[in-house]
């Protein structure tokens, strides 16, 4: 498995934000990919897409691999830290992968996989406040148009308050 210590993120996204002013017009979520050469950027997303086939597979011990083999191919593929993470909550870590989100948090503040990754798996913690924290974060960042990963964690969000009574530790949510 590749980990990446905190410092190494930081420092990775450091590089990406002195790269040029070329880079700074950009949109955020194109850093990800500045600076990996093209054939492995292509193996990186080949990589993810064999990863995610074997996540809808339930199979979440080739996912996990295939996912971590696509960071190792493109060590800039944000999409790839989230789906780490995806992968260490479907084997039952959910404590690693929110972890992955943060990682991808700390990297780039407004990414949406990440924050609705992260939505989720509060969620499954009852940590309904921090849930909708990041749901009005999500809905800043889509605007008046929306987007899937609001729809997903309001839904979510919903049908959470609908299962648990209302004296549940849903509020104690982590923060």
């Amino acid at each position: 498995m590749m980990f990446m210590s905190l410092k190494e993120i930081r420092t990775l996204g450091s590089i990406l934000v002195l790269s040029g002013a070329a880079l700074m017009a950009a949109p955020a979520s194109s850093f990800a990919y500045q600076g990996t050469a093209p054939a492995y950027r292509s193996a990186s997303q080949h990589l993810m897409m064999e990863g995610q086939a074997a996540m809808e597979a339930a199979d979440y011990k080739t996912a996990l691999t295939k996912f971590e083999t696509a960071l190792v191919a493109d060590p800039n593929n944000l999409a790839a830290l989230v789906a780490i993470g995806r992968a260490h909550e479907a084997l039952g870590d959910r404590s690693a992968g929110i972890a992955y989100y943060r990682r991808v948090l700390t990297i780039e503040p407004d990414n949406r996989a990440a924050l609705a990754a992260e939505s989720l798996a509060y969620l499954a913690d009852f940590g309904l406040v921090k849930a909708r924290q990041n749901l009005d974060l999500l809905k800043r960042l889509c605007g008046t148009e929306g987007c899937e990963e609001v729809d997903e964690v309001r839904a979510a969000i919903a049908a959470f308050e609908a299962e648990s009574p209302e004296d549940s530790p849903a509020d104690q949510g982590k923060s």
